[in-house]
């Protein structure tokens, strides 16, 4: 979604983000997902200014144990237990 609303969207740029979008494995947002953004928001909003889509992207990663590849890695180093990585950075 956040890949796709960007702006000034040529016809050229949004086939390449399809394509990208079409090389990853969809996962639902499911009540497990739904109760675990919940909490982070309940735990981080007023601390950290989490808001809800990034607390949906963070529990999706963290409840399928997944690794979260983000340019905003501030939006989401404070959560616990989540693996965040800036793709442009090396890391030794």
């Amino acid at each position: 979604m956040e890949l796709i609303a960007a702006p000034k969207m040529t016809k050229q740029c949004f086939e390449a983000v399809r394509e990208l979008i079409d090389m990853f494995e969809l996962v639902p947002v499911d009540s497990l997902v739904a109760t675990t953004s919940g909490r982070f928001l309940a735990k981080y909003r007023a601390s950290h200014g989490l808001e809800p889509m990034d607390a949906i992207i963070a529990a999706t990663a963290l409840t399928n144990d997944a690794a979260l590849f983000t340019l905003n890695t501030k939006h989401f180093k404070y959560i616990d237990g989540l693996i965040v990585i800036n793709p442009y950075l090396t890391y030794d």
